[in-house]
């Protein structure tokens, strides 16, 4: 689903390491581990889920989010299906059999 943009190349993070050093160390010191890219990660993602909410329209949203619902609900159909063989498949009566069933013959 994500796919990448020309801004996502040219993205330059200016990360002091001098900084990410200091913090590394005293999470040795006390012991702890913190994966420091997923939690930039995290508050990037964050971030561009705010700017979502805030831009754009509430309408083109719930739009997409449905969108997304069907597309996962339509693999999940086939998948189903194939590892079903023909379960998914419903054979209908002719029109003639139902009508001749609807006269009591």
């Amino acid at each position: 689903m994500a796919k990448k943009n020309n801004f996502l190349e040219k993205l330059d993070l200016q990360i002091d390491e001098e900084k990410i050093s200091i913090i590394e160390f005293y999470l040795r010191e006390n012991k702890e581990t913190i994966d420091i890219s997923a939690e930039i990660s995290a508050l990037i993602n964050s971030y561009i889920d705010k700017l979502y909410v805030k831009k754009v329209p509430k309408s083109v949203r719930h739009f997409i989010d449905n969108k997304d619902k069907e597309v996962k609900s339509n693999e999940n159909e086939r998948n189903g299906s194939e590892d079903k063989g023909t379960a998914g498949n419903i054979e209908l009566p002719d029109a003639q059999s139902v009508l001749d069933n609807g006269r009591g013959g």
